[in-house]
C-alpha cells in the first residue's frame, strides 16, 4: 500500500464493523483488521490520523454523536479526522434517480443547502 511505501515507519489498521470479507488483503499489504462495533468500543487513544470516507451517512442520526466522541477520544491531541460524505445536493446527484442516490444503507444526509 502506498502508505507504507511512503512512511515505512507508520502503523496503519483497518477498523470496521466486519471486515472478515477484506482481511486477506489487508494483512498482504501489511495493514491490521481490526473488527468492532467502533460506536460501541473505543478503537485507541493515540491515533494519529482517522479516514472515515463515505461512513457517516451510513450511521444513524442518533448515533452521529457517538462516533464523534469515539472518534476524538481515540485521535491523539494533535490527530486529525478526514471526513466525507456524498453531497446529496450536488448536480450529478440531482441527475441520478433517488434510489440510486439514497439507497436504504444512507441513514444520516448531511449536505445543508449552499
Amino acid at each position: 500500500m502506498f502508505s507504507e511505501k511512503r512512511n515505512p515507519t507508520w502503523n496503519v489498521s483497518c477498523i470496521d464493523f466486519d471486515l472478515e470479507h477484506v482481511s486477506t488483503i489487508l494483512k498482504k499489504h501489511l495493514v491490521t483488521p481490526i473488527s468492532t462495533n467502533f460506536l460501541q468500543q473505543q478503537i485507541g487513544n493515540n491515533i494519529d490520523l482517522i479516514t472515515a470516507l463515505h461512513v457517516v451517512e451510513h450511521i444513524p442520526f442518533d448515533n452521529l454523536l457517538i462516533f464523534f466522541q469515539n472518534m476524538r477520544k481515540a485521535l491523539n491531541p494533535h490527530g486529525y479526522l478526514l471526513l466525507t460524505t456524498p453531497n446529496y445536493l450536488s448536480p450529478l446527484a440531482k441527475f441520478f434517480d433517488y434510489h440510486l442516490v439514497f439507497p436504504p444503507v444512507h441513514q444520516t444526509i448531511l449536505s445543508v443547502p449552499g
